[in-house]
């Protein structure tokens, strides 16, 4: 998988968790309107807090997906031939 799109995997995650969260501090926690942003910001910390706390154990998951990079090389073409190609 390319860096970039690791990357881009890592922040829709971290944005996914925050609003779970923050939507569960809001609506779960309180009935009056009131606190329900001080829940929410609550809940945007915790998630900042265990996104960066995760974050190896995120990466380390990634690191098993197959990358760009990790495609065998053709051996045959050292001679300048196509590798398809019959000498």
């Amino acid at each position: 998988m390319p860096r970039y799109l690791r990357e881009e995997v890592e922040r829709c995650t971290f944005y996914v968790v925050s609003l779970l969260l923050a939507s569960c501090f809001l609506y779960t926690f309180t009935s009056d309107p009131k606190p329900r942003f001080k829940y929410a910001v609550w809940g945007l910390g915790w998630s900042l807090f265990l996104y960066r706390a995760l974050q190896p154990v995120l990466r380390d998951l990634l690191a098993f997906l197959p990358s760009q990079n990790d495609e065998p090389s053709n051996p045959d073409t050292s001679n300048g031939a196509g590798g398809d190609e019959l000498v």
